[in-house]
């Protein structure tokens, strides 16, 4: 096995048959190169770094809401507040869920996002539910957030079709007990 390498715009070929370490340069610019018929060419490893200083024990900071009653969506194409957090500046990854029941037969457009005073923050993940009643679906998303100060951030959720029938669900139709499907839960990532 060789390998033709440029050094100053010259080419040396390396032979494996010449020993597997090559020096090439001279005294002031030499370089070690090890031709390895298994990996290839392989130079001199550098020096190994200082260690850095130990760091403090970090805390993870999570803030975290759900929904704890139903929220009946009962006008079209109207956004509805479900569960908030108060975040204080800094970066953060915010996830959101959302459970949407319609008890009743037809179909429909659904969506959540995650807003605040100043707007939406992290964009409408959208979904259509069938007409089927009673039928539930899931939706969620997930951003990162830098806030240059604090502020409230409220999952929302809108409907295609609002009336009595469009639910923002607090628990899911099976297993009920125990689950919370709608929420919203920031971890900082940076101050």
């Amino acid at each position: 096995m060789s390998v033709w390498l440029n050094v100053n715009r010259t080419l040396v070929e390396l032979q494996q048959e010449a020993g597997p370490t090559v020096v090439i340069g001279g005294p002031s610019q030499q370089i070690s190169v090890t031709l390895d018929s298994n990996r290839g060419l392989r130079g001199d490893k550098g020096d190994k770094g200082d260690k850095g200083d130990k760091g403090d024990n970090a805390q993870i900071e999570i803030v975290e809401s759900r929904l704890e009653n139903d929220v009946t969506l009962t006008t079209s194409n109207t956004w509805y507040g479900g569960p908030s957090v108060t975040l204080g500046s800094g970066t953060w990854l915010v996830l959101s869920s959302a459970h949407y029941r319609r008890n009743a037969i037809s179909a429909c457009n659904v969506g959540i996002r995650v807003a605040s005073d100043f707007g939406e923050i992290i964009s409408q993940a959208e979904t259509w539910h069938p007409s089927s009643n009673g039928a539930q679906v899931a939706l969620s998303s997930f951003g990162i957030v830098l806030l240059v100060s604090s502020a409230v951030l409220t999952l929302e959720m809108i409907t295609s079709l609002g009336s009595v029938n469009s639910l923002m669900k607090s628990q899911t139709q099976n297993n009920s007990q125990g689950n919370l499907p709608t929420r919203i839960m920031a971890i900082r990532l940076a101050d």
